[in-house]
């Protein structure tokens, strides 16, 4: 019995100090607001399970696009968006830690269209840095200029930059990346509280979020 004891607090000791790891559910979708089939995801100690909503409004008319995977805790809990001329992209960050559990999707902001007097750089573009001497008047709490570089790689490699303004949570997220078997989606969000231009090179290509999302809004 003592033996059983000892084995037992041993394996407890063993799991707390190499940390446990989450298995979460690696998926996306686009058009809709669940994905729950996908791959196993096991996570880093310091991951749990995330999903990132996005919703793309363009002329007027709405679409969802979902991911879920592991992701960093210090990401987890942001809500926000950014806009370049004719888009609105609305963001929600979630996370829970359980394995397999799928976190609710966040509330994401409503609409606001009072100018707050910041200007930004706007533009998208494959090539970098942006040419458009183009600026936009930004609304709301979208009170920082934004740089967003992203890029997939795999079997359709592509890199795009996107200029415009944001909100300081979007800011927040830095990076993120979401990766299978055959591609990875790598996204950067580059904040500043000015017209934002990034020369060539600058920067480590680290969303994210998402080079998949650019060439699908």
């Amino acid at each position: 019995m003592a033996m059983h004891l000892f084995t037992l607090l041993g394996a407890l000791s063993a799991l707390t100090a190499t940390g446990y790891a989450l298995t979460c559910t690696k998926c996306m979708a686009l058009g809709g607001d669940s994905c729950t089939e996908g791959l196993n995801d096991t996570c880093s100690s310091n991951q749990v399970c995330m999903s990132v909503y996005t919703v793309t409004i363009s002329g007027g008319k709405p679409g969802d696009f979902l991911s879920r995977s592991c992701g960093l805790q210090s990401q987890c809990n942001r809500v926000g968006s950014f806009s370049i001329p004719g888009k609105v992209i609305k963001m929600g960050i979630t996370c829970c830690s359980t394995d397999f559990c799928e976190p609710k999707l966040a509330n994401l902001p409503s609409d606001n269209t009072q100018k707050n007097g910041l200007k930004c750089a706007s533009c998208e573009t494959d090539s970098d840095p942006c040419k458009s001497d183009e600026k936009m008047e930004c609304m709301g709490t979208e009170n920082k200029c934004l740089t967003r570089i992203s890029k997939t790689t795999g079997g359709f490699p592509a890199t795009s930059y996107t200029y415009g303004c944001t909100t300081k949570s979007i800011c927040d997220i830095q990076n993120h990346t979401i990766s299978f078997p055959t591609f990875s989606i790598t996204g950067q969000f580059i904040c500043n509280s000015g017209p934002a231009i990034v020369s060539h090179g600058s920067f480590l290509i680290m969303l994210s979020v998402f080079a998949l999302l650019i060439k699908l809004i």
